[in-house]
């Protein structure tokens, strides 16, 4: 008696046995050529942090932000905004801690004041993954502010 089995599964069932064995061998876009998922085969983030920069003024605006990494890692992030406009930056939920450095206006990027008390937002308490940091600049030049607040 002969058996019959069918060239798909020829393919696709080592394939199978390999994944299940935890064998990284695989590429991940021959899996995604034979008709699977490759984003099943990578690790990705579990989601992010947004960070919201709003511009209520009628002036440049830049904010520069710096993001610490739970490994240690530190991203430096400068926000430009242009006059009652927006900019969003995500970052993966692996952030320790996020750091309004300073806050600056028009092309000489004069300095704006910042809030009183700390411009730090740990990851473990004050900011988590699928959370917004927003920082909200307001004012007329000279005298503008910034608000920040966790959303």
């Amino acid at each position: 008696m002969r058996y019959c089995i069918p060239r798909t599964a020829t393919v696709v069932l080592p394939m199978c046995v390999a994944t299940l064995c935890g064998c990284p061998g695989i590429n991940p876009d021959l899996v995604g050529q034979l008709g699977g998922s490759p984003v099943s085969a990578i690790n990705v983030p579990d989601g992010n942090i947004v960070i919201l920069v709003s511009n209520l003024t009628p002036t440049l605006v830049t904010v520069d932000v710096q993001v610490t990494k739970e490994n240690g890692g530190t991203i430096p992030l400068s926000i430009e905004v242009r006059g009652l406009s927006y900019s969003a930056r995500a970052q993966d939920c692996d952030v320790q801690q996020l750091e309004i450095v300073q806050a600056t206006y028009g092309t000489a990027r004069r300095p704006i004041t910042l809030p009183p008390g700390p411009l730090s937002v740990a990851g473990g308490t004050g900011i988590g993954c699928g959370q917004v940091l927003s920082i909200v600049v307001v004012g007329t030049p000279p005298d503008l502010t910034v608000q920040t607040q966790v959303f």
